[in-house]
């Protein structure tokens, strides 16, 4: 009888030390989850911020595309006027009156 409550003795200790252990290693899990969802709000948070940015960055690509685009076209619409005041300008210091008038008519046509 005596040996009999001794086993029992030992193995309510065992089966208690065991709970214990059971109960530590739940609450560390419970804190690691909790920390993990944490991080993972964060990175939620990062991740939604950042695809607002890019929208952000798309829609000002779109706006300075759309604007380096006109000034392709305002350039190339200013490119022959530009030439001709150049020959006017090269008219007027190396060649002639006459050559210099007809240039100076072919800048006004092309400006």
């Amino acid at each position: 009888m005596k040996r009999a409550i001794v086993s029992l003795s030992l193995l309510i200790g065992v089966l208690l030390g065991t709970a214990g252990l059971m109960l530590s290693l739940y609450l560390g899990a419970r804190d690691e989850a909790g920390a993990n969802q944490l991080r993972v709000d964060d990175l939620t948070e990062t991740v939604e911020e950042n695809k607002r940015e890019r929208a952000n960055y798309q829609r000002e690509n779109t706006e300075v595309t759309g604007r380096i685009a006109e000034l392709e076209q305002s350039s190339e619409k200013q490119l022959p006027c530009a030439i001709a005041a150049k020959e006017l300008i090269l008219a007027a210091r190396d060649k002639s009156d006459d050559e210099t008038l007809r240039a100076l008519v072919e800048m006004e046509s092309k400006c």
